[in-house]
């Protein structure tokens, strides 16, 4: 039994780099060695520690299937802009995409090969019904990712943890509509952890000698491209992705199937990731600098790797990115506005400024659930029933119009407000709760003036005497 210690890719503290690289013409795989600027093929690494490292075998079915597509070897560059536009040509090829789109995946790919040096990333989606490219998307940007895995929407949640700590790569899902897609479904959490460095997927381990449990940490951060064909339910990881609507295409202006030569260079593209992995690696780290005029935090946090990546090609591409990120930024808050959460919380900041003149310190449902029929009655007055898009499981029923206290309770705490209850009902504490109430407002795009933040002064003053 063999117990050689075989990896994808590790990177040691003395700025030593391996890669596991695969040439599918010999079926041979050897690892591309990286120091001081130099590298080399080998068939092993021992490090100062006098550790032996070998490259994942050939025959191992996540190369040998196709699974996993590695580069071959590694090839000079003549520079990051240079690179860069070779895989926008190649993208665009293959995909009619809006050109700030275009940018956008092109520099994700570059991104990919650099991951690592960033501790949250943006998940890049397409939608679109049958026949709107969404699976020709993937296989183009899965041809040229760092150490894609290729997965389908059959694959289950095991499956992406298991592979994505293994591998540690670029994980390419389709049809990621799962039935059941909300905090429940065990795929979206693992999608959710898989955001942020800091969050592997725990799970316990079985011994098969004794039966004994043992607890397992999985690394399931790293970048992500998935196409669906609708929104995701789940409303953090609809935020954590990047996405474009696909349209049906009536007039194809490109090759239907990817020609032989298609794949030839885009191995020979994977080899010039590899040397751009190797001379950028070291030198790359967050540039907070380069998220100008976004102001999203979430979108924030998503979205500096990207803009990190872009700024270090150049200002017109990183203009580009700015760009796309600033009309998504606009499409997120467009579709706030149309968040039962959004038309509840209009209600309660309407209702701040009468309470704090009368020193009233308590917000029932009941009178929210009042507001909400005064503001939008003739919106809802026609319509029996309204489904959150981002939670379908929760149907807000009206009756004449107005939404029962019990619903706006759910709401409430679904903003992230805190409900007590007294002997006459449910209600918000608003000397505890009216701080949060602004900053959830103004996040959501609600303007809260200067007689608001009195308001809540006078209620403090209030609760103080």
């Amino acid at each position: 039994m063999e117990n050689k210690n075989r990896v994808f890719s590790k990177v040691f503290n003395n700025g030593t780099m391996i890669e596991t690289v695969y040439n599918t013409v010999e079926e041979e795989t050897l690892l591309a060695i990286y120091k001081d600027g130099q590298y080399r093929l080998d068939e092993k690494f021992t490090d100062e520690k006098g550790t032996e490292y070998y490259p994942i075998q050939s025959s191992n079915d996540l190369l040998k299937k196709g699974f996993v597509k590695l580069a071959s070897g590694v090839s000079e560059i003549s520079g990051n802009r240079a690179l860069y536009q070779q895989v926008r040509d190649y993208i665009a090829q293959y995909m009619n995409i809006p050109d700030d789109f275009l940018a956008v995946s092109a520099v994700y790919v570059l991104m990919s090969w650099v991951y690592e040096k960033f501790n949250t990333l943006a998940y890049l989606r397409v939608i679109g019904n049958f026949g709107t490219g969404k699976s020709r998307y993937l296989k183009t940007l899965g041809r040229l990712t760092y150490k894609s895995m290729n997965a389908s929407g059959v694959i289950n949640t095991a499956g992406i943890f298991r592979t994505t700590d293994f591998v540690r790569g670029t994980l390419i899902m389709d049809e990621a509509d799962w039935h059941h897609s909300d905090m429940s479904s065990q795929n979206v959490k693992t999608l959710n952890a898989g955001h942020g460095k800091d969050s592997p997927a725990i799970r316990m381990k079985t011994s098969k000698l004794d039966g004994s449990m043992t607890t397992e940490a999985l690394v399931v951060f790293g970048p992500k491209i998935l196409a669906s064909r609708q929104r995701f339910q789940d409303e953090a990881l609809e935020s954590r992705c990047l996405t474009q609507f696909l349209l049906p295409i009536k007039k194809v202006s490109r090759a239907i199937d990817f020609p032989p030569e298609s794949e030839m260079k885009a191995e020979e593209l994977r080899n010039k990731l590899l040397a751009f992995r190797f001379a950028n690696y070291h030198k790359t780290s967050a540039n907070e600098d380069s998220l100008k005029n976004i102001s999203f935090p979430r979108l924030q946090q998503s979205a500096l790797a990207l803009t990190t990546v872009a700024s270090n090609i150049g200002d017109d591409v990183h203009t580009e990115v700015i760009g796309f990120l600033q009309r998504y930024e606009k499409s997120l808050q467009d579709n706030q506005t149309h968040d039962i959460k959004f038309d509840i919380l209009v209600c309660i900041t309407d209702l701040l400024k009468d309470y704090a003149k009368e020193n009233i310190r308590k917000m029932y449902m009941r009178n929210i659930s009042d507001q909400f029929d005064k503001n939008n009655y003739e919106d809802y007055t026609d319509i029996k029933s309204k489904t959150n898009d981002n939670y379908n499981h929760s149907v807000i029923r009206y009756k004449a119009g107005t939404i029962s206290p019990h619903k706006v309770g759910f709401q409430v705490r679904a903003l992230g407000i805190n409900v007590q209850r007294d002997s006459e009902g449910y209600h918000i504490s608003l000397p505890d709760e009216i701080q949060k109430i602004i900053s959830i407002a103004e996040r959501y795009g609600i303007e809260v003036d200067d007689e608001k933040d009195l308001n809540q002064q006078r209620l403090e003053e209030t609760e103080n005497n």
